[in-house]
């Protein structure tokens, strides 16, 4: 009896899809691919050995069955035209991290500490 399919959200699919691939390196940067991967471990979706450079993923049976039922659901979508025409989306793009591409904005330069004005007290006046 097929078990019943698990939510995962876009950087999951991504991670689930590049084990299944076989981990290529060079694909995967940084670490937020194991987090994603610890998430699908919880899942009983990808088995996960060693730590730092020995660290590895592999899909379970349940990974597998998992990713076959999201290939076949993005199939149906693609000929039926219930996505919109909206085009599947691309493939895994070499070293770039699912949803990496926020970048947090700046963080604003302190006052001088040499500086004697506060918001407390009035500017100083013009001479």
């Amino acid at each position: 009896m097929p078990r019943p399919a698990v939510s995962l959200n876009d950087a999951q699919v991504a991670v689930l899809r590049w084990i299944a691939a076989g981990s290529p390196a060079g694909v995967m940067e940084g670490y937020t691919h194991r987090i994603s991967a610890s998430a699908l471990r919880t899942r009983d979706l990808v088995r996960i050995s060693g730590r730092g450079e020995t660290w590895r993923a592999e899909l379970t049976d349940r990974g597998r069955e998992q990713l076959e039922r999201l290939e076949r659901e993005l199939s149906s979508q693609a000929t039926d035209g219930r996505n919109g025409g909206i085009p599947a989306p691309a493939q895994l793009t070499p070293g770039v991290e699912p949803r990496a591409a926020a970048v947090p904005a700046p963080r604003p330069k302190p006052l001088s500490k040499t500086s004697n004005w506060s918001p407390t007290c009035s500017p100083p006046a013009a001479a």
